[in-house]
């Protein structure tokens, strides 16, 4: 298991999406998750991280770099 993949489980678990972890983890060792998962429950959680990543790829983040405060941010002008 490479860091990437490790991170995205981490990721994923830290999100609160334990199936998409399970998921993540059965495929990253090499085993299908349909051989552990009915079909209907792994469409489900396929289609849920969809929308997830999806909706994080189309949310922009506010990064302010450790030790630097947010200027402006949160404040009535």
């Amino acid at each position: 298991m490479t860091t990437e993949q490790l991170n995205q489980i981490i990721e994923a678990i830290t999100d609160g999406r334990y199936s998409w972890a399970c998921v993540l983890i059965l495929r990253f060792i090499g085993y299908n998750p349909l051989h552990f998962i009915p079909q209907r429950t792994y469409s489900r959680i396929l289609k849920e991280n969809r929308q997830v990543t999806s909706n994080q790829a189309n949310t922009t983040e506010l990064k302010i770099p450790c030790g630097q405060a947010a200027t402006g941010v949160g404040r009535d002008n």
